[in-house]
């Protein structure tokens, strides 16, 4: 029997909010749900079709079918029709219930939504449990410890639930060097143990630097792969790693990573604007936020008295192996070590737009803008964290 892991520190029991079926997010589903869902009175609008490439889901197909990054044949999928400006879930009943579960029971629900605030990571060890803070019972820590529903993930788990994998060889650091599974354990547990004496905010960053050393001294390869998990002790020690406080040192890579999610989040017209704030540290404007200023007004909003639940947050993104779900270790490191950042601007930023002093909510709702654009549902917000990756690597190399 697969041996499943829980945070023991993390709480969930569901509050019946309804968010994570307001969130707008694409929800895949299967053939045998959308045949039981089809004998409501659904609007004949509920689903939207497409064919898409399995690895490369954001990719749109050729003439041909196939995928234009691996030539993979495109496959029919059918997701839940939501959209940014129409984001809730067509199932969704006024009093905030799923018209499904209500009319067709709970095991007639797509694998997504049975399985939410739950993320599956399959690992060599096991299946590590963890949850999405996007959910409120899960970021409040409501309920009973997570383990207690074990039972109901078993049966997910037999019945397909939807899950990473995380192999036990070739995860990728960046370019074309590697390490095992067992190495990235060892790397997490030195981490771990750092984090538990000068927290995760400042180790995040010392990994970050650290591996980012070790990586500017490697060549880069364009044909061999090579394994390093040899060497990764070197990067909490690494004889060319800058003095100073590690988080001052990533402040300008972490305005990097702010510039280019704004950007995405901007018209195209205001995008010249966001980079010569970056750049010539002038005034830019964020009209969501009604919001002007230089990059260092805005970290003049950053609110220090929530640090202790953004360590909780990423204590438990390192326990549910998100730095290693998706490709490029050294990119996801870049991304959590900026999520402080982004979590105090933000939540400054909707403070400014409500005219008030920062407050707990503000702090929430800046956490359910990371999990929907950066995180766990995050969207094509990948490149990003290579990007930064990128600009890390050619700072270093000086």
């Amino acid at each position: 029997m697969t041996q499943i892991f829980f945070d023991p520190q993390q709480h969930y029991d569901c509050l019946q909010c309804g968010r994570g079926c307001r969130a707008g997010w694409d929800i895949p589903v299967e053939p045998e749900v959308v045949a039981r869902v089809q004998t409501l009175p659904v609007r004949s609008d509920a689903f939207r079709q497409t064919y898409a490439c399995p690895r490369h889901p954001q990719e749109v197909p050729g003439e041909a079918g196939k995928c234009p990054r691996c030539h993979l044949d495109a496959v029919h999928q059918v997701f839940i029709r939501n959209s940014k400006d129409s984001p809730n879930c067509s199932f969704l009943d006024p009093d905030q219930l799923c018209s499904i579960h209500r009319e067709l029971g709970y095991e007639a629900k797509p694998a997504t939504c049975k399985l939410f605030p739950f993320v599956l990571t399959q690992t060599p060890d096991g299946v590590y449990a963890g949850t999405t803070y996007y959910c409120t019972a899960t970021r409040q820590n409501h309920g009973r410890p997570s383990s207690a529903h074990i039972d109901d993930l078993r049966h997910q788990l037999a019945h397909q639930a939807p899950v990473n994998k995380v192999a036990a060889d070739g995860l990728v650091v960046y370019g074309r060097y590697y390490i095992s599974y067992r190495d990235y354990q060892g790397l997490e547990a030195e981490l771990t143990r750092r984090a538990a004496r000068r927290g995760y905010l400042e180790t995040l960053s010392l990994a970050t630097l650290g591996l980012g050393c070790l990586m500017a001294e490697l060549p880069d390869l364009e044909e061999e792969i090579v394994a390093i998990g040899e060497r990764l002790p070197e990067m909490w020690n690494h004889p060319a790693f800058p003095y100073g406080s590690p988080v001052a040192r990533l402040q300008e890579l972490s305005r990097s990573q702010l510039a280019d999610y704004f950007m995405f989040s901007l018209e195209k017209s205001l995008w010249p604007e966001v980079e010569s704030g970056l750049n010539q540290g002038t005034a830019f404007s964020l009209p969501h936020f009604n919001w002007r200023g230089t990059f260092g007004d805005l970290e003049k909003l950053v609110d220090d008295r929530f640090n202790s639940k953004i360590e909780r947050y990423l204590e438990h993104l390192v326990w549910r192996k998100a730095l290693v779900v998706h490709p490029l270790l050294l990119p996801s490191l870049c991304q959590l070590q900026m999520l402080p950042t982004f979590l105090k601007v933000q939540a400054g930023l909707l403070a400014h737009l409500r005219n008030h002093e920062v407050t707990e909510q503000d702090y929430y709702d800046a956490l359910e803008n990371a999990e929907t654009y950066l995180v766990t549902h995050g969207r094509n917000r990948r490149i990003i964290h290579e990007w930064a990756a990128d600009i890390l690597l050619g700072t270093l190399r000086g």
